[in-house]
C-alpha cells in the first residue's frame, strides 16, 4: 500500500506571490514583469545553450499574438502589447521543444 499526500493551494487570478521567483533548469529560465500588467511587459530569459530560440505569446485560445526570435544565450526584452483584458501564455521554445512557459494577466 502506497500513501500519497497532496497539498492544494487556492490561487487567485491576480496572485503574484511567485512573480519574482526564478527557477533555473539546465540554464533555462523565463521571467515576465510586471504581472499582472495593463499594457507592456518586460521579460528576461536564458536558454542554457548557444542555439537560437523563440519567444511566443499566445492568447488563451492558442492563437499566436507575438513572436520574437532570440539569438543570445540570455537577455532582456520589452513588448508594448495593446491587448485586451485576459490571460495570455508566454512561451520560450527552441526547435520544436518548449523550454519554459509563463502565464501573463492583462488588467486595464
Amino acid at each position: 500500500l502506497v500513501t500519497t499526500t497532496y497539498t492544494l493551494t487556492k490561487i487567485t487570478p491576480c496572485d503574484t506571490t511567485n512573480a519574482s521567483k526564478t527557477v533555473v533548469v539546465n540554464g533555462t529560465f523565463l521571467n515576465i514583469f510586471p504581472n499582472p500588467t495593463q499594457n507592456s511587459i518586460s521579460f528576461n530569459y536564458g536558454i542554457g545553450s548557444n542555439s537560437s530560440a523563440k519567444i511566443k505569446l499566445f492568447d488563451y485560445t492558442g492563437r499566436l499574438i507575438y513572436q520574437e526570435i532570440i539569438l543570445n544565450e540570455s537577455g532582456n526584452s520589452s513588448i508594448n502589447l495593446g491587448l485586451a483584458d485576459g490571460i495570455y501564455i508566454l512561451c520560450l521554445e527552441s526547435g520544436n521543444k518548449i523550454l519554459k512557459t509563463e502565464k501573463l494577466t492583462i488588467i486595464k
